[in-house]
């Protein structure tokens, strides 16, 4: 019957909608993009604003970098302070929040510093500020290790065991999230390789916090940022990141098919 056969085609479009959108996208595709950028304008003033600062002679610019402009973060090692950063955040406050974008930490191979993504920041009073991070690090063997942290302005405790992500030096993409609050706050991130597809499993993850306390004090409000810190004595954090988006996660539900498309568009950095 005709109808029989219209409800026939309309069920086979569904499942080939939603095989292409299982493949081609993740469970936590974006609900709302507050505010992204790709620093193309040259500057870090508007479009969104960022608010920078650090510890004495950090600094910050929009450069070109590998053919492309990026944000770059700078910060010695201070003595007094036993540390040394470099950060900015956009005064955008959301509930769930997700942070997602391209990092190259090539200049510096160290054990001693990584490059931040931030949520849920607060400014700091004395030195670091508030709020959850998930830090990657350019080791002195030259792999590349992530794990994340807490932050609690005048120090930073880790929540997971470090991930190592690659045995070799590559440029990366970072994506983070910060769902729910108080005790059922959970931080989940990724990274993966520039180039490479990305993993659907979340490789560091606040519910699965290894042989590390987790998290003590819960954050339920802040701002998204990134940044960078150096932690020994002579080391100068040194970090390039672009393409930084920030918004509303829709963790656990399948994107759709424009999102994913959208995701896949978003893993190559280069613009055409």
């Amino acid at each position: 019957m005709r109808g029989s056969s219209g409800i026939g085609r309309c069920a086979c479009v569904l499942i080939v909608l939603l095989v292409v959108s299982v493949v081609s996208s993740h469970a936590d595709s974006w609900q709302r993009v507050v505010w992204q950028d790709d620093f193309e304008d040259g500057n870090y003033t508007a479009n969104p604003t960022w608010t920078p600062f650090g510890s004495p002679g950090y600094s910050r610019s929009v450069t070109t970098w590998e053919g492309d402009y990026a944000f770059r973060h700078t910060a010695p090692y201070v003595e007094a302070a036993g540390a040394g950063w470099a950060a900015a955040y956009v005064s955008v406050l959301e509930a769930d929040q997700g942070i997602e974008g391209w990092l190259d930490t090539s200049p510096l191979s160290s054990d001693d510093w990584a490059a931040l993504h931030l949520l849920r920041y607060s400014p700091p009073s004395l030195a670091f500020g508030t709020g959850y991070a998930v830090a990657v690090t350019h080791l002195a063997s030259d792999a590349l290790s992530a794990q994340l942290y807490q932050l609690d302005d005048t120090s930073y405790t880790p929540i997971t065991d470090a991930y190592v992500i690659a045995s070799t030096y590559s440029d990366v993409w970072v994506r983070f999230l910060a769902l729910g609050s108080g005790s059922d706050t959970q931080l989940l991130a990724r990274i993966w390789a520039d180039g490479q597809t990305e993993p659907d499993d979340w490789q560091l993850n606040s519910d699965n916090p290894g042989s590390t306390s987790g998290i003590s004090n819960y954050y339920n409000t802040g701002y998204g940022g990134v940044g960078v810190v150096a932690t020994g004595s002579g080391v100068t954090a040194d970090a390039y990141f672009d393409d930084v988006k920030y918004g509303t996660p829709e963790p656990g539900t399948l994107a759709l098919l424009a999102s994913g498309l959208g995701a896949l568009l978003l893993r190559r950095r280069r613009k055409d």
